[in-house]
């Protein structure tokens, strides 16, 4: 086994060497428990476990107490394991197939499967360090990439579109970096749609990277103001210093299109305002007694656009306001877009993302 082990430490890749040829490879199988896989993985690659997560959990009890026991206990179930996916997954596979195999450190795990496959006459790559590498490599190029770009911020008052421009500047050719989308939640306490759940933290991390490194550093990079937490996800540091320190664009609108959109990217509350009742009760911390019975005298009516007026003028906008004006120093001297002015047209957030890459792109 150590000569075989000699074998597959030699026909191992890098991380980066990895990425950089993806396309050369048949499959990129991490052999790490499911959990371990639902939590991050490099993108791309099939989840193959030589040990289940509960199978894991035993095993390294056992070991605790017994090294030697543990090792043979690790040995049997990794065993059946591989003999599993050899029936099923590589029923079909021939000598050709090139598989690229990993788990959490580029050890014990990656290695078995390898050696098989190698014994059996395929080609495997056991990658260097692991999913461990790989993170190490996330980290580490989302500040050397965030570096090299310069960012244009669209900032405004909750409800005035921005994600909506954003993604419209997307699709009129732009660069866009949608940090909201990437974390699967909106901002705030109500940014939260019930139906999708964020990612882990390291997986955005993940999309991150992956947004970054098709960008082109010459051009402008279109974000939207965004505080350092998404949800319960934090964006990297490198990221907000950049954000913070590039120019920006504000975006007005009046406080009827506010409400009016903001009703309906959140009417999943209003179909079913149980959820949005609970949420609501953290927001007594931070509004003044009396204000706050305004806004909850309106939702207990199901006064929808009273409500979102209310807590819009007595929350979200001095919040914004006071956060925005602390941490983007630049704000001052941004360009203000008046949506107003597209009013007449069939959509006035496409026309205001027209009008800002016409002006500023």
């Amino acid at each position: 086994m150590a000569l075989l082990y000699q074998y597959i430490v030699l026909n191992s890749i890098s991380i980066v060497s990895l990425l950089e040829r993806k396309e050369q490879f048949h499959d990129i199988i991490d052999v790490r428990t499911p959990d371990e896989f639902l939590i991050d993985h490099i993108p791309g690659s099939i989840n193959l476990p030589v040990l289940s997560s509960e199978e894991r959990a035993v095993v390294g009890t056992l070991y605790k107490k017994d090294s030697f026991e543990g090792k043979k206990l690790g040995a049997s179930l990794i065993s059946k394991n591989i003999a599993s996916h050899l029936k099923e997954f590589f029923k079909d596979k021939d000598r050709s197939h090139r598989p690229v195999v990993y788990c959490q450190r580029g050890g014990e795990r990656s290695k078995s499967l390898a050696t098989v496959l190698s014994r059996i006459g395929m080609k495997p790559l056991v990658i260097d360090g692991g999913y461990k590498a790989y993170r190490r490599h996330i980290v580490r190029s989302i500040d050397e990439l965030v570096s090299k770009v310069s960012f244009r911020v669209l900032c405004g008052l909750t409800g005035c579109g921005k994600t909506k421009i954003l993604k419209h500047l997307s699709s009129l050719g732009c660069q866009v970096i949608n940090l909201e989308e990437l974390a699967s939640h909106c901002g705030s306490l109500l940014g939260a749609n019930p139906n999708v759940t964020q990612p882990s933290q390291t997986l955005f991390e993940s999309k991150i990277f992956f947004s970054l490194e098709k960008i082109t550093p010459e051009k402008i990079v279109y974000v939207e103001s965004e505080s350092k937490k998404i949800g319960d996800r934090h964006i990297p540091n490198s990221i907000i210093r950049n954000m913070r320190n590039s120019q920006c664009v504000w975006i007005e609108s009046s406080m009827e299109n506010r409400v009016d959109l903001l009703l309906k990217d959140y009417n999943f509350f209003t179909k079913d305002s149980s959820k949005l009742r609970e949420i609501m009760k953290k927001f007594s911390s931070y509004i003044g007694k009396k204000e706050y019975a305004t806004i909850n005298d309106a939702l207990t009516n199901e006064k929808w656009e009273s409500f979102v007026t209310a807590l819009l003028k007595n929350h979200y906008d001095p919040l914004y306001e006071k956060s925005i004006n602390k941490n983007f120093p630049l704000i001052r001297e941004s360009k203000r877009v008046k949506l107003e002015q597209f009013e007449n047209d069939v959509d006035i957030y496409y026309s205001t993302a027209e009008f800002i890459n016409k002006t500023l792109g």
